[in-house]
């Protein structure tokens, strides 16, 4: 095959591969994780992680299935199912009863409610299950930041 064919032909071969990549980000934008954090991280803190879990819940309940409006459920889930999990681990640790004991934050039952996303919703279909995982997990990276930040804060007055 001639070089000028090869050529011509070698962009058109890797279109798809492309297309691929360029759907399938690292993590949300900014913008988005911005409504995250303004709607979750008030909620850690000034009512408690339990009621945190309940808005998530309430969140997938009361969101259709479209891509960016569930992304918003999918982001506060992991970040408030780590926190519970960080707590209860840290309660065991030093001999204190757990404080969070809904199936809800078992590991687990959060991954099989993201992977249903994933499977089902065609803007998530070139994910595999572990890079969906890391998406959805980077995402969350500034409502925990947010969160940490206004338990340290002293002028805020976060429970637990």
């Amino acid at each position: 095959m001639p070089i000028k064919k090869i050529l011509v032909i070698l962009p058109i071969l890797s279109l798809p591969l492309t297309a691929i990549a360029q759907n399938t980000p690292e993590k949300l934008p900014g913008n988005i994780t911005n409504t995250i954090t303004d709607k979750f991280a008030p909620v850690v803190c000034r009512e408690g992680l339990k009621r945190a879990i309940e808005e998530v819940q309430k969140c997938y309940k009361n969101t259709p299935a479209k891509y960016l409006q569930i992304e918003q459920c999918m982001v506060a889930d992991i970040a408030i199912t780590v926190l519970a999990n960080i707590d209860n681990e840290t309660r065991k640790k030093y001999d204190l009863p757990i404080k969070y004991t809904t199936p809800y934050i078992d590991l687990n039952q959060y991954d099989e409610r993201i992977d249903k996303y994933r499977k089902t919703i065609p803007e998530y279909q070139n994910y595999d299950q572990q890079d969906f995982l890391k998406y959805i997990g980077k995402s969350s990276d500034s409502l925990l930041k947010k969160i940490i930040l206004m338990k340290k804060d002293k002028t805020i007055n976060c429970v637990e």
